[in-house]
């Protein structure tokens, strides 16, 4: 029984050993409830996005959101709203991708479409 356990410690430890701390890192997740971010550049609001539930990716700079809900702010203000099931929203770009019962609603052209998935460029 010792040799077993011995022997047993001795596969955990070599089996360990010589692993790169990348591949033992984690990732860092963040849960949250009615989240709320607004975009801004050149002094104005370029668009706003809330999420029932999101989960912030933070090495990533992704979050993925549940029930998005977004609202893009022209010059003369909103011009559109976009909601869906779920949404991906990058923060290195600030483009978002809406997939699920896509609603896109066009204000200016007061116009609605209705889609399976949208992607948001927000440039």
């Amino acid at each position: 029984m010792l040799k077993q356990l011995f022997l047993g410690m001795m596969l955990f430890f070599f089996s360990c050993a010589g692993k790169n701390d990348s591949e033992n890192k984690t990732q860092r997740l963040t849960a949250i409830s009615f989240l709320s971010l607004s975009s801004y550049s050149n002094g104005g609001k370029n668009w706003d996005i809330k999420c029932l539930k999101a989960e912030i990716d933070e090495s990533k700079k992704i979050i993925n959101c549940e029930k998005p809900f977004i609202v893009a702010i022209g010059g003369s203000g909103p011009d559109s709203q976009i909601k869906g099931e779920f949404g991906v929203l990058d923060l290195n770009s600030n483009n978002a991708f809406i997939r699920e019962k896509v609603k896109v609603i066009s204000l200016k052209e007061k116009m609605t479409l209705y889609s399976s998935k949208f992607y948001f460029d927000s440039s």
